[in-house]
Protein backbone atom coordinates (compact mmCIF):
# COMPACT_ATOMS: atom_id res chain seq x y z
CA UNK A 1 0.00 0.00 0.00
CA UNK A 2 1.24 3.48 -0.84
CA UNK A 3 1.82 5.52 2.31
CA UNK A 4 4.70 7.99 2.13
CA UNK A 5 3.69 11.50 1.13
CA UNK A 6 6.14 14.03 -0.22
CA UNK A 7 6.25 16.07 2.99
CA UNK A 8 9.98 16.84 2.65
CA UNK A 9 9.44 18.74 -0.60
CA UNK A 10 9.76 22.16 1.01
CA UNK A 11 11.92 21.12 3.94
CA UNK A 12 15.18 20.73 2.03
CA UNK A 13 14.55 23.33 -0.64
CA UNK A 14 13.79 26.34 1.56
CA UNK A 15 17.19 27.82 2.25
CA UNK A 16 16.67 31.50 1.47
CA UNK A 17 15.61 33.93 4.15
CA UNK A 18 12.99 36.52 3.30
CA UNK A 19 12.71 39.77 5.23
CA UNK A 20 11.12 39.63 8.64
CA UNK A 21 11.11 41.58 11.83
CA UNK A 22 14.37 42.00 13.68
CA UNK A 23 17.62 43.85 13.23
CA UNK A 24 19.73 43.43 10.10
CA UNK A 25 22.45 41.62 12.03
CA UNK A 26 19.89 39.27 13.53
CA UNK A 27 18.61 38.36 10.06
CA UNK A 28 22.08 37.43 8.90
CA UNK A 29 22.71 35.24 11.95
CA UNK A 30 19.24 33.70 11.64
CA UNK A 31 19.99 32.86 8.00
CA UNK A 32 23.18 31.12 9.14
CA UNK A 33 21.32 29.06 11.74
CA UNK A 34 18.71 28.10 9.15
CA UNK A 35 21.37 26.91 6.72
CA UNK A 36 23.06 24.94 9.50
CA UNK A 37 19.73 23.21 10.15
CA UNK A 38 19.36 22.28 6.48
CA UNK A 39 22.96 20.99 6.44
CA UNK A 40 22.00 18.42 9.09
CA UNK A 41 19.32 17.02 6.76
CA UNK A 42 21.65 15.84 4.02
CA UNK A 43 22.22 12.59 5.92
CA UNK A 44 20.23 9.88 4.14
CA UNK A 45 19.41 8.14 7.43
CA UNK A 46 17.59 11.19 8.83
CA UNK A 47 18.39 9.99 12.35
CA UNK A 48 16.54 11.40 15.35
CA UNK A 49 19.75 13.03 16.56
CA UNK A 50 20.18 14.84 13.22
CA UNK A 51 16.56 15.97 13.31
CA UNK A 52 16.86 17.21 16.89
CA UNK A 53 20.06 19.10 16.11
CA UNK A 54 18.42 20.68 13.06
CA UNK A 55 15.45 21.65 15.20
CA UNK A 56 17.74 23.30 17.74
CA UNK A 57 19.32 25.42 15.00
CA UNK A 58 15.89 26.37 13.63
CA UNK A 59 14.76 27.42 17.09
CA UNK A 60 17.81 29.67 17.33
CA UNK A 61 16.94 31.23 13.98
CA UNK A 62 13.37 31.84 15.09
CA UNK A 63 14.53 33.43 18.32
CA UNK A 64 16.21 36.07 16.17
CA UNK A 65 13.52 36.39 13.47
CA UNK A 66 10.23 34.96 14.81
CA UNK A 67 8.14 35.50 11.66
CA UNK A 68 10.47 33.84 9.12
CA UNK A 69 8.09 31.56 7.21
CA UNK A 70 10.92 29.37 5.87
CA UNK A 71 12.17 28.53 9.34
CA UNK A 72 8.65 27.98 10.62
CA UNK A 73 7.90 25.60 7.74
CA UNK A 74 11.16 23.77 8.34
CA UNK A 75 10.45 23.53 12.07
CA UNK A 76 6.96 22.19 11.37
CA UNK A 77 8.35 19.44 9.13
CA UNK A 78 11.04 18.54 11.66
CA UNK A 79 8.43 18.29 14.41
CA UNK A 80 6.43 15.97 12.20
CA UNK A 81 9.46 13.75 11.56
CA UNK A 82 9.98 13.61 15.32
CA UNK A 83 6.34 12.46 15.79
CA UNK A 84 5.29 15.70 17.50
CA UNK A 85 2.31 15.91 15.22
CA UNK A 86 0.06 18.45 16.92
CA UNK A 87 2.96 20.84 17.40
CA UNK A 88 3.82 20.33 13.75
CA UNK A 89 0.32 21.25 12.58
CA UNK A 90 0.26 24.33 14.84
CA UNK A 91 3.62 25.42 13.45
CA UNK A 92 2.42 25.01 9.87
CA UNK A 93 -0.57 27.25 10.60
CA UNK A 94 1.81 29.86 11.98
CA UNK A 95 4.09 29.53 8.93
CA UNK A 96 1.15 30.07 6.59
CA UNK A 97 0.20 33.24 8.47
CA UNK A 98 3.73 34.59 7.97
CA UNK A 99 4.00 33.95 4.23
CA UNK A 100 4.23 37.18 2.26
CA UNK A 101 3.50 35.83 -1.25
CA UNK A 102 1.01 33.37 -2.71
CA UNK A 103 3.83 31.19 -4.00
CA UNK A 104 5.32 30.87 -0.53
CA UNK A 105 1.94 29.97 0.90
CA UNK A 106 1.37 27.33 -1.80
CA UNK A 107 4.67 25.60 -1.03
CA UNK A 108 3.93 25.48 2.70
CA UNK A 109 0.38 24.23 2.11
CA UNK A 110 1.70 21.10 0.38
CA UNK A 111 3.73 20.14 3.45
CA UNK A 112 0.84 21.01 5.74
CA UNK A 113 -1.45 18.76 3.73
CA UNK A 114 1.04 15.89 4.11
CA UNK A 115 0.97 16.26 7.88
CA UNK A 116 -2.83 16.43 7.91
CA UNK A 117 -3.04 13.24 5.85
CA UNK A 118 -0.65 11.40 8.16
CA UNK A 119 -2.80 12.42 11.14
CA UNK A 120 -6.10 11.08 9.87
CA UNK A 121 -7.35 14.37 8.42
CA UNK A 122 -7.38 13.01 4.89
CA UNK A 123 -10.35 14.97 3.59
CA UNK A 124 -8.74 18.26 4.62
CA UNK A 125 -5.52 17.16 2.96
CA UNK A 126 -7.32 16.18 -0.24
CA UNK A 127 -9.04 19.55 -0.36
CA UNK A 128 -5.72 21.37 -0.01
CA UNK A 129 -4.06 19.26 -2.72
CA UNK A 130 -7.02 19.73 -5.03
CA UNK A 131 -6.67 23.50 -4.64
CA UNK A 132 -2.90 23.35 -5.15
CA UNK A 133 -3.26 21.33 -8.35
CA UNK A 134 -5.27 24.25 -9.76
CA UNK A 135 -3.18 27.02 -8.16
CA UNK A 136 -1.12 28.96 -10.68
CA UNK A 137 1.22 30.02 -7.89
CA UNK A 138 2.15 26.41 -7.05
CA UNK A 139 4.99 25.45 -9.36
CA UNK A 140 4.74 21.66 -9.02
CA UNK A 141 1.05 20.72 -9.31
CA UNK A 142 2.10 17.17 -10.23
CA UNK A 143 3.29 16.69 -6.64
CA UNK A 144 -0.12 17.66 -5.29
CA UNK A 145 -1.78 15.27 -7.75
CA UNK A 146 0.43 12.35 -6.73
CA UNK A 147 -0.20 13.05 -3.05
CA UNK A 148 -3.94 13.11 -3.76
CA UNK A 149 -3.62 9.78 -5.52
CA UNK A 150 -1.83 8.18 -2.59
CA UNK A 151 -4.60 9.17 -0.18
CA UNK A 152 -7.25 7.92 -2.58
CA UNK A 153 -5.43 4.59 -2.80
CA UNK A 154 -5.54 4.31 1.00
CA UNK A 155 -9.27 4.99 0.81
CA UNK A 156 -9.68 2.21 -1.78
CA UNK A 157 -10.70 4.68 -4.50
CA UNK A 158 -8.42 3.23 -7.16
CA UNK A 159 -10.17 4.68 -10.21
CA UNK A 160 -9.99 8.21 -8.80
CA UNK A 161 -6.35 7.66 -7.84
CA UNK A 162 -5.63 6.49 -11.37
CA UNK A 163 -7.01 9.75 -12.76
CA UNK A 164 -4.81 11.79 -10.39
CA UNK A 165 -1.66 9.89 -11.36
CA UNK A 166 -2.54 10.15 -15.06
CA UNK A 167 -3.05 13.91 -14.72
CA UNK A 168 0.32 14.20 -12.96
CA UNK A 169 2.01 12.32 -15.83
CA UNK A 170 0.31 14.56 -18.38
CA UNK A 171 1.56 17.69 -16.60
CA UNK A 172 5.06 16.38 -15.89
CA UNK A 173 5.98 13.50 -18.26
CA UNK A 174 9.44 13.15 -16.68
CA UNK A 175 8.02 12.64 -13.18
CA UNK A 176 8.83 8.93 -12.82
CA UNK A 177 7.09 8.56 -9.45
CA UNK A 178 3.80 9.54 -11.06
CA UNK A 179 4.35 7.03 -13.88
CA UNK A 180 5.19 4.26 -11.42
CA UNK A 181 2.13 4.87 -9.25
CA UNK A 182 -0.04 5.05 -12.37
CA UNK A 183 1.34 1.69 -13.52
CA UNK A 184 0.80 0.20 -10.06
CA UNK A 185 -2.82 1.29 -9.79
CA UNK A 186 -3.47 0.29 -13.41
CA UNK A 187 -2.25 -3.22 -12.57
CA UNK A 188 -4.64 -3.37 -9.62
CA UNK A 189 -7.46 -2.43 -11.98
CA UNK A 190 -6.34 -5.07 -14.53
CA UNK A 191 -5.48 -2.36 -17.04
CA UNK A 192 -2.45 -4.30 -18.25
CA UNK A 193 -1.98 -2.24 -21.41
CA UNK A 194 -1.62 1.03 -19.49
CA UNK A 195 0.53 -0.55 -16.78
CA UNK A 196 2.91 -2.02 -19.35
CA UNK A 197 3.06 1.25 -21.30
CA UNK A 198 4.04 3.27 -18.22
CA UNK A 199 6.58 0.70 -17.07
CA UNK A 200 8.25 0.67 -20.47
CA UNK A 201 8.50 4.47 -20.33
CA UNK A 202 10.10 4.30 -16.89
CA UNK A 203 12.59 1.59 -17.81
CA UNK A 204 13.57 3.38 -21.01
CA UNK A 205 14.69 6.37 -18.92
CA UNK A 206 15.76 4.49 -15.78
CA UNK A 207 16.55 0.86 -16.68
CA UNK A 208 17.72 0.12 -13.11
CA UNK A 209 14.43 1.22 -11.50
CA UNK A 210 13.92 -1.76 -9.17
CA UNK A 211 10.23 -1.10 -8.51
CA UNK A 212 9.43 -0.85 -12.21
CA UNK A 213 11.42 -3.99 -12.95
CA UNK A 214 9.53 -6.00 -10.32
CA UNK A 215 6.15 -4.64 -11.35
CA UNK A 216 6.82 -5.32 -15.04
CA UNK A 217 7.65 -8.95 -14.22
CA UNK A 218 4.38 -9.21 -12.31
CA UNK A 219 2.40 -7.60 -15.13
CA UNK A 220 3.94 -9.95 -17.69
CA UNK A 221 3.12 -12.93 -15.48
CA UNK A 222 -0.49 -11.81 -15.14
CA UNK A 223 -0.84 -11.14 -18.86
CA UNK A 224 0.57 -14.58 -19.72
CA UNK A 225 -1.84 -16.18 -17.28
CA UNK A 226 -4.76 -14.45 -18.96
CA UNK A 227 -3.60 -15.58 -22.39
CA UNK A 228 -3.33 -19.20 -21.20
CA UNK A 229 -6.84 -19.07 -19.75
CA UNK A 230 -8.18 -17.73 -23.06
Amino acid sequence: MIRKYRHLFVLCSVIFFSPGCGKKGNKGLARTYHKMAVAHLTDQTMSDSSLRQALAYVDQALTLVPDAWQSLALKATLLFKLSRHQQSMDCFVRALSCCTTLQQKADVRNNYACVLAQNGKQEQALELWHELACDQHYLTPEVALVNQGKVLVEQGKFSQAKRCFADAVMRAPDFLDARYYLALVASWLDDWLLANHELENILFVAPDHAGAQALKAYVEQCKNGLYKQA
